[in-house]
């Protein structure tokens, strides 16, 4: 996960390819058909051959997606890979998103980042004991000289 524009589409491209995986998009944006410079797509020529999921498949006219949705569907997604023994890459930047899908009950009331109003607190191995799924988390983050 990461800002826009921070190289996690490529990362994670490397990523899936080395371990056997196939990326879950988890971008807001990115979900939707249409836009696909505006919304920095990769294209499909610059996947590598690794399969993608939930890029350009809701139609837009059809409103929001809201995290709950994103939540099934990113599921049922991340369940059709692990079926067939490659490793689910969950990519992008929208954290209601990442939220949704990865915590094991789900309250779209409560801002996991922002916990009761504390910026500043560590995960507590009970936190990660309600998780879902077993996973890793790589946030992307390049100073913006470095991106110029």
């Amino acid at each position: 996960m990461g800002a826009t524009g921070k190289g996690k589409s490529k990362l994670f491209i490397d990523l899936s390819a080395m371990f056997s995986g196939e990326v879950v998009n988890s971008d807001k944006i990115q979900v939707y058909r249409g836009l696909d410079i505006t919304t920095n797509k990769i294209p499909v020529v610059e996947r590598s051959g690794v399969p993608h999921h939930l890029i350009g498949e809701i139609d837009p006219a059809t409103g929001e997606l809201p995290p709950p949705a994103f939540r099934a569907l990113a599921g049922c997604a991340a369940s059709d890979i692990t079926a067939c023994r490659r490793v689910p890459v969950l990519a992008g930047g929208s954290n209601s998103f990442i939220h949704a899908l990865l915590l094991e009950r789900y309250d779209s009331r409560r801002d996991p980042f922002v916990p009761d109003g504390e910026p500043q607190r560590r995960v507590t191995g009970e936190e990660v004991e309600r998780l879902r799924h077993r996973c890793c988390f790589l946030w992307v983050h390049v100073e913006a000289a470095v991106l110029a």
